[in-house]
């Protein structure tokens, strides 16, 4: 298993929060399961995502995916994300 960072500023947390818990039956189904969600202490709507995933290929298979862009768009995400992936050494 990997563990995946992902950080990314929202317009609005309150806004984004539904549209992102909509998502999970769709990042269930590729293996990636949420173990953590924050947001800086200066400013709630920077976001730090944090997952456990079984490859690097299900991630991009995730992340290539249209309505995942569509969710983003609508849950107001106004930077691109940056994506770290890990693997415990």
């Amino acid at each position: 298993m990997l563990t995946l960072i992902m950080h990314h500023e929202v317009k609005n947390y309150a806004d984004w929060k539904p549209v992102y818990d909509s998502d999970e039956a769709d990042r269930l189904a590729v293996g990636c399961k949420q173990i953590g969600l924050y947001h800086a202490v200066d400013n709630p709507n920077k976001i730090t995502l944090v997952f456990e995933i079984p490859s690097v290929e299900a991630m991009n298979e995730f992340m290539a995916r249209p309505e995942l862009k569509e969710r983003m768009e609508r849950g107001g995400v106004i930077s691109q994300p940056e994506i770290h992936v890990l693997t415990e050494i």
